[in-house]
């Protein structure tokens, strides 16, 4: 008897290995993934410019890259005493818009040389809602804790959505004719939109993504969000707000994209490295005990034989806590 609905995912034709350099951008699922893939010791950049939740955030990052701009100047804020801008996230800031203008453009400079050398990109979209900032007129990433009265806010429609998709797509494409595109729909659902108003806008996602993948090559569409509403469907896969997925959710649909995206070589490097990492994080009883400093050589071993075999990976921080573990 079947208890479950699961999905079936074939192997994709995209494929990624360790030698590759991987971005991803877009909403907190792009983190989640880009966290992942740097623990595996993945080349890339993950989440460069911050949570961009909607196509038209993202889409102007990328722009903002492809012409090494500076940030719009209309669009500074001051949270806490710290300058903000309206077109990134939280995590880019700066004491002045002078240093903020200059992280943005050295920021532009080095995503637009990786991007260039880049072997896929993962773009996840996470919502269709959008805030508008009224005095400008412009579609913003982050409102930074600014009054309401500031913005304006709305859902984008379908064609707004598309189009905005495909030219990012496009721009893409510019940079680098070669990259392939992973699309996901964020799984994470947006509860303060309502779950009719997250139906919706995870609808004109949905319709987006499929559009491009039609309609691209070297274009594929990942189904993390119906996984986690569909497959996992139970709560207990969900954290105590019952929006974000646990991690125990989170392996599973990463395993799921691994067997679709991922070599077997590179499949079989990941459970080595994870392998070591876990043995990393081992806190012993004693630390000047035989059994621990024989634990520790062991480890430093398999450390020599994946760098003998994978040079390009660095293991300087695990090798360092290592070392520091046998010190009494």
């Amino acid at each position: 008897m079947k208890t479950r609905t699961t999905i079936e995912i074939p192997s994709s034709d995209i494929k990624i290995c360790h030698n590759d350099r991987i971005i991803t951008i877009g909403s907190c699922f792009a983190d989640r993934v880009g966290s992942k893939l740097e623990s595996l010791k993945y080349p890339g950049i993950f989440n460069p410019l911050g949570i961009l939740y909607n196509p038209i955030s993202i889409l102007k990052a990328l722009q903002s890259i492809d012409l090494e701009l500076s940030p719009n100047p209309k669009l500074f804020c001051l949270l806490d005493g710290v300058q903000m801008h309206f077109n990134y996230h939280s995590e880019l800031s700066a004491t002045t818009k002078e240093k903020y203008n200059d992280l943005i453009i050295q920021n532009n400079k080095k995503h637009k040389r990786y991007l260039k050398n880049a072997q896929s990109i993962i773009i996840t979209l996470g919502s269709s809602y959008v805030y508008e900032h009224i005095s400008s007129g412009q579609i913003i990433a982050n409102c930074h804790k600014q009054d309401a009265s500031v913005f304006s806010r709305r859902i984008l429609s379908y064609d707004e959505c598309k189009d905005s998709t495909v030219q990012l797509v496009k721009l893409v494409r510019s940079f680098n004719p070669t990259i392939n595109i992973i699309l996901t729909v964020s799984p994470i659902r947006h509860v303060r939109d309502t779950l009719v108003g997250n139906s919706k806008s995870k609808a004109i996602l949905l319709n987006t993504v499929h559009h491009i993948v039609d309609h691209f090559d070297a274009c594929d569409y990942f189904p993390a969000y119906e996984i986690m509403i569909d497959d996992l469907r139970d709560y207990r896969y969900y954290e105590d707000d019952m929006i974000h997925p646990t991690n125990k959710a989170f392996e599973y649909i990463w395993k799921l994209f691994s067997n679709s995206y991922i070599t077997l070589s590179s499949q079989d490097l990941n459970k080595k490295i994870e392998k070591i990492l876990r043995a990393v994080q081992h806190r012993p009883f004693r630390k000047d005990s035989s059994n621990h400093l024989a634990f520790v050589e062991n480890t430093l071993r398999k450390i020599r034989v994946v760098e003998h075999e994978f040079p390009a990976l660095d293991w300087s921080v695990a090798k360092e806590k290592l070392l520091n573990s046998k010190e009494s």
